[in-house]
């Protein structure tokens, strides 16, 4: 099976905060902004699409570590992204560089 993945492999997804994505709506806080599991969603996903094109069929990737700060709240309306970057490869583990905005 060939992988055909290099580092600085990049990816980005985006999405604009509202109600279904508010730390109220996860119950993870009191206040509508964007919810932090949302945010590492968004980052898994931005990971998932810098090799999902690459990766043969039925593969996918599976977050096992999250090291991540959540320093700066997002309000209703506004619009939030995350890129990822393809870092390293060991095997079938992949190391990601990801920030959200």
């Amino acid at each position: 099976m060939e992988f055909n993945l290099k580092e600085g492999m990049l990816g980005h997804v985006e999405t604009i905060v509202s109600e279904k994505n508010t730390a109220m709506a996860f119950a993870s806080g009191g206040v509508e902004v964007f919810a932090t599991p949302m945010m590492i969603g968004m980052m898994e996903k931005a990971s998932l699409s810098a090799v999902d094109s690459f990766l043969p069929e039925g593969y996918a990737t599976v977050g096992t570590q999250v090291n991540v700060s959540h320093i700066s709240a997002t309000p209703l309306g506004m619009k939030v992204w995350a890129k990822a970057e393809l870092i390293k490869i060991k095997g079938k583990a992949l190391t990601f560089k990801v920030e959200a905005f």
